[in-house]
Formats: structure tokens, C-alpha cells, sequence
């Protein structure tokens, strides 16, 4: 009796119910394009990605999935053979005039001028090689930090900081001193920078930087001496043969000529009564 009423329930049971209750996986199968489930023989859609039939249990219920599959479609950086040629994420690259490029929003400095490439199944900015690099003094964040020329501690000159040009003797002796190189209006100068010349009588600074003031190079000292004691003995020798003249506008006049030297010049008149 018990027999005869198990086998009358199971031929009451149609094949999807049978399934329902004991749902089988692990075939391939195919994703349509209308959203149905197709198992591969079933399939008349061209794929190059098979899926695996799942069940998942909703409801008391199972519900069929296929897990896996794609259909022939464009090529998408996702590190899937979408085009089913072969090639996974092959000439996916977005340059900076393509509006999907997205580098000119996230990026800083000259990276925003990166061109958009797709490397293991994500869209990358790789910059270019022009300014991408290095901070250097030009007005532009090389190295897309924000920060740019001086503001960037990692800025790089072309020289060392301090620099110094001369014979090494006269560095800070007198008026000579190093320069400083600095990057302004986007390019570098070496700013303050004081070399030795010949000496300059008569500034009282030492600018030949040998930490003598003023002197006179030993030719030109001759000279000047040799002028000097000239003048003395001249001044001298008409000092005795100026009696009783008088000067007109610092000149020694008599009867409206000029007949004296012009000792004025050199600070004295030796005017006698």
C-alpha cells in the first residue's frame, strides 16, 4: 500500500518540479543578450566566455544562474578578452583632447596632461615625458606634487646654492662674496654675487679683496708720488717771489694780468701784505 501511493506521487511530479527540488549544477551555459539562461547546446549566440549554471536558493525556491558568462561585445579595460580576438585590453588609451580622459580632473601639475592608458584592468594617467619629472625651476609642478618652483622643497637647480666664481683666497675678504642661486620669474640667477677688480682709490672699501684698503699699485704710486713732490716744490719756489700782489677769484693778478701760479688747487694762497 505504501508502495503503490510513493510511486503515484512521483509520476504526479513533472520534471521542473523534480528539478525544483533537487536543482543540479556545474553545466556550461551562456548569458543572452535577452537575459535568459541558455546551456551551451541551447546557446545560439556567439560567446567567447562560457559560464557554469549555479543555483541559488530564494524563497524556498531555487533560482538559476550562470556565473562567468559575457557575450561578444566591445573591449572594455577589465582584463577581459571582450572582443574574443585573443587580446585582453589591447588599444585602450584615452589622449588629452579625448573628453573620457578623465588624468586633467584627478591629476596635479603637468600630469594633467597625461594621457589615459589601460594597465591590468584599470584606466592609468601616464604622464608624458616632456616635464613630467623632477622639480626644476620653469613654472610648471614637474613632479605633480601642487607645489611648484621654490614653493617645492624638492626643487633641483642646475648649480650648487652658493657659488662663488673668484680665486678662492678672496672669498669674504673685502667686498668680495659668494652668490646665491635662486629660481625667479621661472628661470635661475645666481643673485649677489660680488667678484675682486682692480683696486678703486678713494671708496674705502677693499675691492680687490686683499684685505688692503685703498692702495695704489707700486707703477701708479710712483707717478703720483713723483706728481706730488712736484707741486710741493712749485708751490714753494713762488711762495718766495709773491710780495705784496693780490688774488683776483683765487689767481694771482697784477695790473690786470695774470702773473702767478694757480696754488689755489692745491689748498693754499700764501697771501702777503
Amino acid at each position: 500500500m505504501k508502495r503503490s501511493l510513493f510511486l503515484n506521487l512521483i509520476f504526479l511530479l513533472s520534471c521542473e518540479d523534480f528539478i525544483s527540488f533537487y536543482p543540479v549544477g556545474g553545466q556550461p551555459c551562456v548569458l543572452d543578450t535577452d537575459g535568459k539562461i541558455y546551456i551551451e547546446s541551447e546557446a545560439e549566440v556567439i560567446t567567447c566566455h562560457l559560464g557554469i549554471v549555479e543555483y541559488e536558493k530564494k524563497n524556498s525556491k531555487y533560482i538559476r544562474k550562470c556565473i562567468g558568462s559575457s557575450l561578444l561585445s566591445f573591449e572594455i579595460c577589465d582584463s577581459i578578452d571582450n572582443d574574443c580576438d585573443g587580446l585582453i585590453d589591447e588599444d585602450i588609451n584615452f589622449y588629452p583632447s579625448n573628453v573620457k580622459n578623465t588624468c586633467k580632473d584627478t591629476e596635479l601639475g603637468v600630469c594633467k596632461l597625461s594621457h589615459q592608458k589601460c594597465l591590468e584592468g584599470q584606466m592609468v594617467c601616464i604622464p608624458s615625458d616632456g616635464n613630467y619629472g623632477s622639480e626644476i625651476c620653469d613654472g610648471m609642478d614637474n613632479d605633480c606634487d601642487g607645489l611648484m618652483d621654490n614653493d617645492d622643497p624638492s626643487l633641483i637647480l642646475s648649480g650648487e646654492e652658493w657659488e662663488y666664481w673668484g680665486p678662492e683666497e678672496t672669498l669674504n675678504i673685502g667686498e668680495c662674496r659668494a652668490g646665491h642661486r635662486l629660481c625667479l620669474n621661472n628661470e635661475e640667477v645666481l643673485f649677489g654675487m660680488v667678484l675682486p677688480i682692480q683696486e678703486i682709490c678713494g671708496n674705502l672699501d677693499d675691492d680687490d679683496c686683499d684685505n688692503v684698503t685703498d692702495e695704489i699699485e707700486e707703477p701708479r704710486a710712483k707717478i703720483l708720488t713723483f706728481f706730488y713732490l712736484w707741486i710741493i716744490l712749485v708751490q714753494w719756489e713762488w711762495s718766495d717771489k709773491l710780495s705784496n700782489e693780490q688774488y683776483v677769484n683765487g689767481r694771482l693778478n697784477k695790473d690786470g694780468k695774470t702773473v702767478g701760479f694757480p696754488l689755489f688747487l692745491f689748498g693754499t694762497t700764501n697771501r702777503r701784505s
